[in-house]
């Protein structure tokens, strides 16, 4: 979708993974996605919203996205900061690129929800 989040089949784990850093393993627990990545390089702003099926996973999938995206070799340049947050129990977001887009990510997102918890934000 042009200059909007769209979603994202979540049949496609390898798809998944390669473009949004979700582990295999972890996309068994995931049922709706959305996803929103910079036109021009996927470095510069990658932003994924997941629906985690059961609350008591959450956890488990954010520390998951957490490695992957950590552990990843980048290239066409380094994403300078990754955040992972949790809305409303159920939903995990994960997002990395330029610094200045991931702090508005942040405050946009802290801001639209209630129930919103920074679990991760780290510098790449």
């Amino acid at each position: 979708v042009d200059n909007a989040p769209g979603k994202y089949d979540v049949s496609k784990a390898e798809d998944l993974e390669f473009n949004l850093c979700v582990p295999q393993d972890a996309v068994a627990q995931i049922d709706d996605a959305a996803s929103m990545i910079h036109m021009m390089n996927a470095n510069t702003f990658t932003c994924g919203a997941f629906h985690v099926t059961d609350s008591d996973n959450v956890s488990q999938v954010a520390d998951a996205l957490k490695d992957n995206i950590m552990n990843r070799q980048w290239i066409c340049g380094f994403p300078e900061t990754m955040i992972i947050v949790v809305v409303d129990d159920n939903y995990v977001l994960s997002a990395f690129g330029n610094g200045e887009l991931i702090e508005t990510f942040k405050n946009k997102t802290t801001t639209a929800f209630e129930n919103v918890n920074v679990l991760y934000e780290e510098s790449l």
